[in-house]
């Protein structure tokens, strides 16, 4: 039999989004499913900050724990221009090869 693609899909949804969608691969992990296989991954809006969590290996329960803190002294980043260009240069430049990708990110 050949074998099937694999894709995890990940919808939007804001921080609702990103605490549901890591909560549940988390919970799939502890379960024996481990959804970082899958052969593409793929994410809009909030999922596509989990998708990148999950495709870099990040420990998901940790990220899904992290979400569950209500954290009011926490303050808002806003990156400069250059910082946003220079991150998505490193995607472009990086293309499917993830160490590629990790080295321009940490040139960042």
């Amino acid at each position: 039999m050949a074998r099937k693609e694999v894709a995890v899909v990940l919808g939007g949804g804001g921080v609702t989004g990103i605490a549901w969608e890591s909560g549940i691969i988390a919970s799939l992990k502890a379960m024996g499913i481990y959804l970082w296989q899958a052969d593409m991954i793929l994410g809009t809006s909030a999922g596509s900050f989990v998708g990148a969590a999950l495709a870099s290996g990040y420990d998901m329960q940790r990220y899904y724990d992290h979400q569950r803190v209500v954290n009011t002294d926490e303050k808002t980043g806003v990156a400069s221009k250059e910082i946003i260009l220079s991150w998505r240069d490193a995607f472009i430049e990086g293309g499917t090869d993830a160490e590629a990708i990790e080295r321009a990110m940490g040139n960042i």
